[in-house]
């Protein structure tokens, strides 16, 4: 039988959403590791910002960007 043991770390990720109201918004959220004694997730607002003229319909992300697609037919 193998055996490993894995140090299990938090993870921190940005959640990106977009709404129907043209803003675009970017949510930081911390998740502990299983063996924090802190259990709490943490959230809050990284940014919000007015990105398009319509309602934001699509977003694509990779590590350096992040791209919105929205109703009044551009892609920022």
């Amino acid at each position: 039988m193998n055996c490993a043991i894995v140090k299990k770390a938090s993870m921190k990720l940005v959640v990106a959403a977009g709404s129907y109201e043209r803003i675009l918004y970017g949510i930081d959220v911390s998740i502990p590791s299983t063996s924090s004694v802190k259990k709490e997730v943490s959230v809050k607002e990284s940014f919000a910002m007015a990105a398009h003229t319509g309602s934001i319909r699509s977003l694509a992300s990779c590590p350096r960007y992040l791209v919105s697609g929205s109703t009044d037919e551009t892609i920022r």
